[in-house]
């Protein structure tokens, strides 16, 4: 009969995919069929039910334990089978921190820095994924997916306010709530002053009007 090996049990966290794997060989070579099978219906669709591994989920914490059962059967019709048990733990979503507000004048170079942190678990965060709004274009190699961002504030005629957001994945694919960073672009005022473009040396009375000056805010 062939000899198979199953290690069980095995834990997976409820954010990845569950993948088991098994070994089997036979001392007369011959060949083998492989099957999986759950001790019930646990209602996720299974990958590889006929091969050495098996794949399914994520799956949920609530339902844990999972069992399943692994059987290679050789051209004979013998059989050996095993049994491995899957447990499912919760596993929480890092926090992003997409910085703090500023606000700038146009032209100015801006640089976002994100973070993310996982006080709970103290999993690696392997992933950062900025939305940018229209009006932004990324310079200094950054990218969406990069933990800093560079972009030089565009012109603008009044007051504008630019919201970025970020979310970070740790490396079992939790995936943190947005966290959200406003930049302001702040236009400077017009000055616009009047008057006479000359007058003599020593006139007096001389008036010069401001009031045409203007900002935008």
């Amino acid at each position: 009969a062939p000899v198979v090996t199953l290690q069980t049990p095995q834990t997976f966290y409820d954010t990845e995919t569950v993948t088991l794997s098994a070994t089997a060989t036979d001392a007369d070579g011959h060949s083998m069929n492989y099957s999986w099978v759950g001790a019930t219906d646990y209602g996720y669709e299974l990958t590889g039910e006929t091969s050495l591994e098996l794949s399914f989920g994520p799956a949920s914490a609530t339902g844990s334990p999972y069992v399943f059962q692994f059987t290679a059967t050789d051209e004979l019709g013998k059989q050996t089978s095993t049994f491995v048990q899957v447990n499912i733990i919760h596993n929480t979503a890092p926090v992003a921190n997409a910085g703090d507000d500023q606000t700038v004048a146009p032209g100015a170079s801006v640089t976002l820095t994100g973070s993310g942190s996982d006080t709970t678990d103290n999993h690696a965060l392997t992933k950062y994924e900025w939305t940018v709004p229209a009006g932004i274009t990324l310079t200094g190699g950054t990218d969406v997916n990069s933990a800093e961002l560079q972009f030089a504030a565009p012109a603008v005629s009044s007051l504008t306010t630019y919201t970025f957001s970020l979310v970070v994945t740790d490396e079992f694919g939790a995936v943190s709530v947005a966290d959200e960073v406003s930049v302001t672009v702040n236009p400077a005022p017009t000055a616009v002053a009047t008057g006479p473009s000359e007058v003599w040396s020593g006139a007096t009375g001389v008036t010069l009007d401001g009031t045409g000056s203007s900002d935008p805010d």
